[in-house]
């Protein structure tokens, strides 16, 4: 067990986990990276680690990543990841089977290009992976999935001022229910057909517009309105949340 610690100013990553069995909780990994702009806050394989309540910040690269088997990753707060570089994320799971994400906060993501810096991220081979109860705020790219199949996407709020994008490139047999997601610009998903179960979202755009993207390989070549099926889209004039969210953020971190 690691918990009660605090990282910060190294070279390169704040902590490597691997073996089995092992928590991690109730620390703090910031300012890592002043050498190797690569680096990782905290980086786990192995099998059945419990990664929660942690709190990072200001991570070049990726601050949580993950692979092999059977982890729980709950309950922790990120800001500031991937300053440096891009194609990253707040959490990045890759090479994995039974991961759950559970219950996390992320914020204070810059946006940038495609794939850009994510705030969850399932990657090649992340296979039965549960994505749950998680919040982003103000990421342009809360989800991104690339080359996994058979995970699941489900009661996650998406909130973001500026135009958003769940993206899943050869991808398959997603699972996608339960999640609200509210944009001030469009809402884009990349290769919906990824997902074969898409129903009970809220989903609101405040400029009415919620497209999905048809990929070639990785090239955007079609854009059309997304099907409603049993999702609810609501009008451009809609007074629920809203947008202006710093109170709800800090809410939402403690």
């Amino acid at each position: 067990t690691v918990e009660n610690c605090r990282f910060w100013l190294t070279g390169a990553g704040g902590v490597v986990l691997s073996g089995r069995d092992n928590e991690i909780r109730k620390n703090e990994i910031f300012r890592i990276g002043q050498a190797y702009r690569s680096a990782i806050g905290l980086w786990l394989s192995g099998y059945r680690h419990k990664v929660v309540g942690n709190r990072l910040a200001d991570t070049p690269y990726t601050a949580i990543a993950c692979s092999q088997d059977g982890h729980l990753v709950a309950g922790n707060v990120i800001k500031r990841a991937v300053t440096g570089l891009t194609d990253g994320a707040a959490i990045y799971v890759t090479f994995a089977q039974r991961v759950s994400v559970r219950g996390n906060y992320v914020s204070q993501m810059k946006g940038g290009p495609p794939p850009g810096a994510s705030a969850y991220y399932l990657d090649e081979q992340a296979k039965g992976c549960l994505v749950e109860n998680n919040l982003a705020i103000d990421v342009d790219y809360p989800s991104h999935n690339h080359m996994a199949v058979g995970n699941r996407l489900s009661g996650n709020i998406f909130l973001n001022r500026r135009e958003m994008r769940l993206s899943f490139p050869k991808c398959s047999g997603y699972i996608f229910q339960g999640n609200f997601l509210q944009a001030g610009g469009r809402i884009l998903f990349t290769n919906p057909e990824a997902i074969r179960h898409f129903r009970d979202n809220f989903i609101c755009s405040q400029k009415g517009k919620i497209q999905a993207g048809l990929l070639s390989g990785y090239r955007l070549v079609h854009l059309r309105p997304l099907p409603e099926g049993q999702n609810i889209f609501l009008p451009q004039d809609f007074s629920g949340p809203g947008l202006s969210l710093p109170e709800e953020a800090g809410k939402a971190e403690r």
